[in-house]
Formats: C-alpha cells, sequence, structure tokens
C-alpha cells in the first residue's frame, strides 16, 4: 500500500466529516476512489470496444457474404 496526500474543498471535507467516523474516513476514500477507477475502465474499455466494432464493419460485411450460402439451405425443423 502507498501512502498519498489529497486535498478537498472544505464544503466537501465538512460533509464527510458529517456522515463518515473519523475512523472509517481513510477505507470510505479508498473505497470511493476504487469505485470511480472501475467506472472510468469501463468506460474506457466500451469505447475502445466501440472503436473495434467501428473499425472492423466493413470487413464483416465480407464475413457474413461468406456465410450466405449456409444460408440459403432448407434446414429440417
Amino acid at each position: 500500500m502507498v501512502r498519498t496526500t489529497i486535498y478537498l474543498d472544505e464544503g466537501v471535507r465538512e460533509r464527510l466529516q458529517r456522515l463518515i467516523p473519523p475512523r472509517k474516513m481513510n477505507h470510505f476514500i479508498k473505497a470511493a476512489v476504487a469505485d470511480k477507477v472501475a467506472l472510468l475502465e469501463q468506460r474506457q474499455l466500451e469505447e475502445e470496444m466501440k472503436e473495434g466494432y467501428l473499425a472492423t464493419n466493413g470487413s464483416r460485411t465480407a464475413l457474413i457474404g461468406d456465410w450466405e450460402p449456409i444460408d440459403l439451405v432448407d434446414w429440417p425443423e
């Protein structure tokens, strides 16, 4: 674990002190930061997946053409 210093707006600090017991503040802030980082990573992954999808859109059209003969076969029901 690494120790770091953060600076909070006075209003945010006061709100935290009203809501979170002093001995639980560190745990609360660690959990809040971890949640925010996970959210940012999820958004980044979604953006990368979207970019990959859009980048391969043309090649998917060619791939669909490869499967067209099979799609036209009458399958037993």
